[in-house]
């Protein structure tokens, strides 16, 4: 099986701090930087990765969907979804009822038998 990254942004100086951070995300199952840091220092180079322009969404999603197929390929595939609607109040939003939220729509893929199975 392929080795799982979050990308190589043109570089390998950029690619293992990312595949640090990746190993912390599915051992410690959180997204805090800090929870996922083993320190101060490895905090800020989180950050840091995560800032730098290098580091582009785009590639974080299409190496995300090469991954997938490639796990995917050849097998049923049932991916349950649920819709979820994170709010995260400011502090004068917040005395009106109302904040800026996100809509979520986490899935989780579930091996299936196949069609009718």
């Amino acid at each position: 099986m392929a080795q799982v990254s979050l990308g190589g942004f043109g570089h390998k100086k950029r690619a293992d701090p990312g595949a640090i951070l990746l190993n912390a995300v599915q051992s410690k199952r959180t997204l805090c930087l800090h929870r996922l840091a083993e320190d101060r220092n490895q905090a800020i180079r989180f950050g840091n990765f995560l800032a730098n322009p290098a580091v582009s969404s785009h590639e974080l999603l299409v190496t995300a969907g090469r991954q997938t197929n490639q796990r995917a390929s050849g097998r049923y595939i049932l991916a349950v979804m649920d819709t979820t609607d994170v709010l995260f109040p400011t502090q004068t939003e917040n005395k009106r009822g109302f904040g800026m939220g996100r809509d979520g729509h986490p899935s989780r893929p579930v091996p299936s038998s196949g069609p009718g199975g």
